[in-house]
């Protein structure tokens, strides 16, 4: 019965990690359950008998695989020191991982460019969810500093993170030569967000 059942859970995986994969590179409209069952190496029945639909399996993509990256993602909002540096990291971890991690940029495309186009409304609400916790995340480390630049409001402060990231994912499927590389990713994060921040003052 273990056997099974680990069996089971893995063959969930493999369609996960399939569907992922599939949904990225055909879209909405262009992936089947019987590619993601090629992909996977599996049977069409395989699939439908973890998953009724392709609504239901993008769903299971989106929460799943979001709860798998998620802590790592966002750690460098709850690392120590100043919030301005906390959140250049989060923003230099997203680029990077956008660039050199083909399952993540897989998932934030699927996320920002197949899911919308989808009818898997219980998968976009989770994400949605997710999301308000990116932006809760995100309000807090911004508020922690205090008045912002300008007078900005908090909540536009979120609103430009995350503009911020969703055009970093568009642009990595559109130019992904425009993405910055190495030292240059957490200078561009840095520069990114210091606007935001009123300036250190001068001793």
């Amino acid at each position: 019965m273990r056997r099974t059942a680990a069996a089971a859970a893995a063959t969930r995986r493999e369609i996960l990690d399939a569907a992922l994969l599939v949904f990225a590179a055909r879209g909405w409209s262009g992936a089947t359950l019987d590619g993601i069952a090629r992909r996977a190496g599996l049977t069409r029945g395989a699939v439908h008998h973890h998953f009724r639909d392709k609504d239901e399996l993008l769903g299971a993509v989106l929460a799943e695989q979001w709860a798998r990256v998620e802590p790592a993602v966002l750690a460098p909002l709850h690392a120590g020191g100043p919030p301005a540096a906390r959140l250049a990291g989060f923003v230099a971890g997203y680029l990077e991982r956008l660039r050199t991690d083909p399952a993540f940029r897989a998932l934030a495309v699927v996320t920002t460019t197949v899911a919308p186009r989808s009818d898997a409304a219980a998968g976009l609400d989770g994400k949605r969810d997710g999301l308000d916790g990116w932006r809760a995340e995100i309000r807090a480390v911004l508020a922690a500093a205090g008045p912002l630049a300008g007078g900005l409001d908090v909540g536009h402060g979120v609103f430009l993170v995350m503009n911020l990231l969703v055009g970093a994912t568009l642009t990595v499927v559109t130019h992904p030569a425009a993405m910055p590389a190495g030292d240059a990713t957490g200078t561009v994060a840095a520069a990114a967000v210091a606007g935001l921040f009123p300036p250190e003052p001068t001793p």
